[in-house]
């Protein structure tokens, strides 16, 4: 391999520290986050023909027509460019195979992969819990534009939501499934969890730290902080799963339960099938009994997950 004709890349990445690799991959999530916004407009201008303030105004107004159809196709490539494109990029200016720098190489057993899944939906109670904690929580009178600013960005975040998860028929629901649950599970724990866990981990010499550390990075580059402690909460529980297995497969399983199982729950629902959401679990009079349960059967999922890779 001729690795002059990349000289500022990889051959200086091959034995960098976590610091310059770090600062790489900020560059790479610029870079794959500009592309991918430059494409969501091209596309959306010259094949869909849309202009530019509509486009602009697609994201306030997601009921407008063909509001939906870009808004798809820029959550899709965003987070190709902004999770999938850096932590694939960084193995390579690395000079590392994939299915090491992104730990995949390891085979999942099956039985804890399912258990990972499991264990996703049972904290459900546990996280709707700290939601509404986390929603409720008043800021002073100094920092009240800030509490204001963080409640428009939840409140368009959730408008957004709602338009994703608008399913009229399978193939919506399909849709939603791929951009809303699986490239998100790839592409954030490819980032967060494959790639900036262990940098984190380097970079302070404490594993457990790390998993802190990226649990709070993965719950604030959301910008949706009135959801900030059930998702950091999430995060955590993903960063031990790969801590204790070497292999992001089962942060991976995880993750597309949480969101799956969401996105699947408001199909059934908008079509009259069941009359809740999972964001409801863990509320009304027996809410005390479930989020006990949870709390208990998610210690001892953990302790079986961690004493089954230690068998």
């Amino acid at each position: 391999m001729n690795r002059n004709r990349f000289q500022l890349f990889p051959s200086n990445l091959i034995d960098a520290g976590p610091t310059r690799q770090f600062i790489w991959l900020l560059i790479l999530c610029l870079a794959g986050f500009s592309i991918a916004s430059f494409l969501s407009v091209a596309v959306s201008s010259l094949i869909f023909g849309f202009s530019l303030p509509e486009i602009a105004s697609f994201p306030s107004n997601p009921n407008q027509a063909g509001a939906l159809t870009v808004l798809r196709l820029s959550q899709f490539l965003s987070a190709c460019g902004l999770f999938l494109f850096p932590p694939v990029a960084l193995c390579y200016l690395r000079n590392i195979p994939f299915s090491n720098g992104l730990h995949i190489k390891q085979k999942p057993l099956f039985a804890l992969f399912i258990l990972a899944m499991v264990l996703m939906w049972i904290q459900l109670p546990l996280i709707n819990l700290l939601a509404t904690f986390n929603n409720t929580l008043v800021f002073p009178e100094i920092l009240k534009p800030l509490g204001e600013w963080m409640r428009i960005q939840e409140d368009q975040a959730a408008k957004l939501t709602e338009a994703f998860l608008l399913m009229p028929n399978p193939t919506d629901l399909f849709i939603s499934l791929i951009i809303m649950a699986l490239i998100p599970a790839l592409g954030e724990e490819f980032l967060f969890r494959s790639t900036l866990q262990p940098l984190f981990a380097k970079w302070t010499n404490k594993p457990v730290l790390a998993i802190w550390i990226t649990a709070f990075v993965f719950s604030f580059i959301h910008f949706q902080f009135f959801g900030f402690l059930p998702r950091f909460f999430i995060g955590a529980f993903l960063g031990y799963l790969f801590y204790w297995s070497g292999s992001v497969w089962y942060s991976i399983a995880a993750h597309f339960a949480n969101n799956g199982l969401a996105v699947f729950v408001y199909y059934l629902k908008q079509h009259h099938v069941i009359d809740f959401t999972t964001d409801e679990l863990g509320s009304g009079s027996n809410s005390q009994i479930q989020i006990a349960i949870s709390f208990c059967l998610i210690l001892f999922g953990l302790l079986l997950f961690k004493k089954r890779l230690q068998s």
